[in-house]
């Protein structure tokens, strides 16, 4: 057997286990002191005093060392040494690898002059209690607050640890599509400030939060003193002027995420809680005493006092029964239900668990969503265990008949992400493409060559996207963007697909079809087209086009990524 063949042979028997049966994840005990969820494959655990870092298995990777750890992001983590001086801060890798954070200083010299030398970032222990979720995004972490210099001074540091100077403007949130909300010191003007320093956008007393996804909250104080919210672009224009008295959001101290599959939750000046589009419609009805982010196209609502879960169409998925309930993550969500603790599937299975209520639900009004492994509390100790719940078919008026066989084939089999499963009409748009590559490739066994975090965007930080190119699948628009809500095209699907092919060593076997509009296909894209007409990937419309400006619906996508993989194994 050749080479190739043996890849394939091997690659076939990895799809047809991974799409068979979920990695398994042990029951980690509840032993730990304190603990962070699960972010790219490892959680933060304290132990006998110190931080370490253990995978889903309860393997500990990272022995217990550290003063503060926080999530890995972007391939890095923060995390803090305890001196007798103080605590002295590093990024660190997955494998431990240590990159000291520092910063300009004056130190006094033997002969009693002052010299400008670079000094590690440091606290004195003990100072606080309260860190924030210190964490990589954007290529870039803010320390503010954390470490022990002028209040004034900026302290970001980038990915190799050295400071980032933006002449006197002090950064007051993460890095978010390549700017920084920022104080002008000592005014009462913002700004925008992009990494080299220099101001993109002023405002004069506004109310300034990071960009994601090219739009940003943005506040302006009314005359009464209060404030009101709208989402401004990277141009400063409005998009959705100022009327709302406030809005959801996920990470608040991270990535600041609003818009999830293109929708915000936000609250009217009644006090009720209703979801509005990136231009402001109206999209859910101001209805709800209190609303969530719409993580994997769902959110949490309350009304009457009680959670339930709701669609972006405002329909019920859960009832409205429990006491208390998270956003989903991975098609679950952490729910208290009559005073016990439960997991519950977006389809309503509920499955008894211990999770960590103080974990979950840390503030009034705060959510915690359940990445990975749920946390789980017993006599105030803390561990995880694994709740995974079968992917269900869709409802059969879900999706158009002609796909629908195929698409069931996939969220059965565990190919499409739980954000992806409804709306199956919908365009499908760059960065969801990536999840489903990098899905279908993980299946596989297989791991891009180059670092998750090689590649990075001003505009986008998601981890799949990250991933997919640094499989080479997906590639950026120019100057750094990677223009992430883009819907894409028939004939930009076929480019996608024909490189996730050529990962899988899947060679064109001849016999593409002959399209009544081959003319109209971009030259970039009509070999690509060709492959996976021939490897009966993507076909054309009954009248004989391939329609290559056409759009390229959710279900069409589950329905290719099924086929690929069939065609793979």
């Amino acid at each position: 057997m050749n080479s190739r063949a043996l890849f394939r042979r091997v690659l076939g028997l990895a799809l047809a286990a991974a799409l068979l049966s979920a990695p398994a994840q042990a029951a980690v005990p509840d032993r730990y002191e304190a603990v962070r969820g699960f972010s790219e494959g490892l959680a933060a655990v304290r132990q006998n005093g110190t931080w370490g870092y253990v995978d889903p298995q309860g393997k500990m990777v990272i022995a217990p060392a550290y003063a503060y750890a926080g999530d890995f992001s972007e391939g890095l983590a923060v995390a803090a040494v305890e001196t007798p001086s103080g605590w002295q801060w590093y990024a660190i890798d997955q494998e431990n690898r240590r990159t000291p954070l520092m910063y300009p200083a004056y130190v006094e010299r033997a002969d009693g002059w002052p010299v400008l030398t670079d000094v590690q970032a440091q606290t004195v222990s003990g100072t606080r209690t309260d860190w924030p979720a210190l964490a990589y995004h954007g290529g870039y972490v803010n320390l503010s607050g954390c470490v022990d210099v002028d209040a004034s001074m900026n302290l970001v540091f980038d990915r190799a640890g050295r400071w980032v100077e933006l002449n006197g403007y002090t950064a007051a949130g993460v890095c978010g599509d390549g700017l920084f909300p920022a104080a002008v010191v000592p005014t009462d003007r913002t700004a925008y400030v992009r990494t080299d320093g220099t101001a993109a956008l002023y405002f004069d007393g506004a109310l300034l939060r990071p960009f994601s996804q090219g739009l940003a909250p943005h506040g302006v104080r009314t005359e009464g003193g209060s404030v009101l919210w709208g989402f401004i672009g990277r141009g400063g224009a409005w998009a959705v002027p100022a009327q709302y008295t406030d809005y959801a959001v996920y990470q608040p101290e991270g990535e600041h995420r609003v818009f999830y599959g293109g929708i915000a939750a936000v609250r009217d000046q009644s006090g009720l809680w209703g979801a509005i589009d990136r231009t402001g419609r109206t999209v859910v009805p101001f209805q709800y005493e209190a609303l969530s982010v719409f993580s994997e196209g769902a959110a949490v609502a309350r009304r009457d006092g009680r959670y339930g879960l709701i669609d972006t169409a405002g329909q019920t998925l859960l009832p409205f029964v429990y006491d208390r309930l998270t956003p989903l993550s991975e098609g679950r969500a952490v729910a208290v239900r009559d005073g016990k603790t439960c997991c519950v599937s977006r389809w309503g299975e509920e499955r008894a668990v211990a999770a960590s209520l103080s974990f979950y639900f840390p503030k009034d009004g705060q959510t915690v969503l359940p990445e990975g492994a749920i946390v789980t509390e017993r006599a105030g100790r803390y561990g995880f265990e694994a709740v995974e719940f079968a992917a269900q078919p869709p409802e059969m008026d879900a999706v158009a008949p002609w796909a629908y066989a195929e698409v069931s084939a996939a969220v059965v089999h565990g190919l499409v992400p739980p954000e992806l499963q409804g709306r199956y009409d919908a365009p499908l748009n760059r960065r969801e493409f990536a999840a489903l590559a990098v899905r279908l490739l993980t299946a596989a066994g297989m791991r891009p060559a180059g670092e998750t975090a090689a590649v990075l965007f001003t505009d986008c930080t998601d981890r799949d996207v990250l991933r997919a190119a640094a499989w080479g699948i997906v590639q950026g628009r120019g100057g750094g963007v990677f223009d992430p809500e883009a819907p894409i095209t028939r004939q930009e699907a076929a480019a996608l697909l024909a490189r996730t092919a050529a990962l899988l060593e899947l060679e064109n076997a001849g016999g593409a079809a002959a399209f009544a509009d081959a003319d109209q296909v971009a030259s970039y894209a009509r070999e690509a087209v060709a492959q996976v007409s021939a490897l009966g990937v993507m076909e054309g419309y009954p009248d004989g086009r391939f329609a290559p400006q056409a759009p390229y619906s959710r279900q069409q996508a589950c329905l290719t990524i099924w086929r690929l993989s069939q065609a793979a194994a």
